[in-house]
């Protein structure tokens, strides 16, 4: 009995210091598989536990190999074998999920907290239907989609600190209400995710082929790094939305490319030896580009391709191989402050709308070496 109690202390432990889970605390039920970690088990079975549990219960699932379950009631599950980060999917020290599929979560107020799951096509599920759940430090090795993601936002949900080694799509779905915080997620493609009155923070991303794909209404994509991929981060919608702090480091395609854009702001971003630094496809009325850096890239900094009315002001781009500051022949009634463009292959600063010398952008007090036409930009003042 004190071997149990010991092991209940120590997951129960573990999981606290990571946060609070919304389901709510009641009895704990044991699972252990083969009996061998926890010879007082109450169940050698996690579906039969789960079905056997009071809501409101814990389940503590010992080290072992489990099927596949669906939690349809409020759980709080916790597995064994430590931190998401040094979990390999060993079964005499881990809670592992060795199914295909792994664990839907399909209740208000589920928590799912410590697992490792190990080659599932579908390991973590949050059914759209539901909300308040809590999803955090689980490990997923060689899986299709990791975490799909879902919720009907009543209930705030939290996605924090998993840890995604190898998979497909990485995580995928639709947020609201929610925070999606401090995970680490290595996919061959780029993961998808729509957010309403949400946060994305803090997350590392490493995309073997595609961009991060972002759709943002009412949300914040903050502090996120993207490294490798043909892409950084691909924003197809945003909506009175902030994308401020992001590190994207070297790889191809466009740093952050934005397609179309309304009251939102891009601040603070640092881009780096990508293609194309940060590129506005569409939108303006209400959007900031203020304060991001983009250097030694391939090809142009800042590009505003046919964007309107969107406030470009404060920005560095150094070093880049084709234009550092353009804005294409699309692109009209759009302000540009304060800037400053140096050592660009082909220019600092361009406006393709020129007719006359005249251009449909205003451009104030910007700094760059070289400029067409001339007088957009003008050089450093010498000491």
């Amino acid at each position: 009995m004190r071997g149990l109690t010991t092991l209940l202390a120590c997951c129960l432990t573990a999981a606290a210091l990571a946060g609070t889970s919304t389901a709510a605390e009641g009895p704990a039920i044991v699972v252990d598989d083969d009996g061998v970690q926890c010879a007082e088990r109450d169940f050698a079975d996690l579906p039969t536990a789960v079905a056997a549990a009071e809501p409101g219960s814990t389940v503590v699932v010992c080290a072992g190999a489990y099927r596949a379950a669906v939690v349809d009631k409020p759980l709080r599950l916790v597995g064994s074998g430590g931190p998401a980060a040094v979990r390999r999917g060993d079964t005499s020290r881990e809670a592992v999920i060795v199914t295909r599929y792994g664990i839907e979560l399909r209740a208000d107020g589920v928590a799912l907290e410590g697992f490792t799951f190990a080659g599932a096509e579908f390991p973590i599920t949050l059914d759209p239907a539901h909300s308040g759940y809590v999803v955090r430090g689980n490990t997923v090795m060689a899986s299709g989609t990791a975490i799909r993601l879902g919720g009907s936002g009543e209930l705030r949900t939290v996605v924090e600190g998993n840890v995604v080694r190898r998979s497909s799509w990485g995580i995928q779905g639709s947020l609201s209400n929610a925070s999606l915080v401090d995970n680490e997620i290595r996919s061959d493609y780029g993961p998808s995710v729509t957010l309403y009155g949400s946060e994305m923070t803090g997350n590392a991303f490493q995309p073997f082929v595609s961009a991060i794909t972002v759709q943002a209404t009412y949300s914040t994509v903050r502090g996120n790094t993207v490294n490798g991929g043909v892409g950084g981060v691909d924003v197809l919608r945003a909506i009175h939305s902030t994308f401020s702090e992001n590190v994207i480091g070297a790889g191809g395609g466009v740093g952050i490319r934005v397609r179309w854009a309304l009251h939102t702001s891009f601040e603070r971003n640092r881009v780096a030896e990508r293609v194309d630094g940060i590129v506005l496809l569409g939108g303006g009325k209400g959007t900031t580009v203020t304060a991001n850096e983009v250097t030694d890239g391939r090809g142009d900094g800042i590009v505003l391709a046919a964007a309107r009315g969107v406030e470009v002001a404060d920005n560095t781009m150094l070093r880049n191989a084709g234009i550092g500051l353009l804005a294409g022949i699309q692109a009209e009634d759009n302000i540009l402050t304060q800037n400053t463009s140096l050592g660009s292959g082909v220019l600092d600063c361009a406006d393709e709308t020129a007719t006359g010398g005249r251009t449909l952008n205003l451009w104030r007090a910007n700094v760059g070496e070289t400029s067409s036409p001339r007088g957009i930009c003008r050089p450093p003042s010498r000491p």
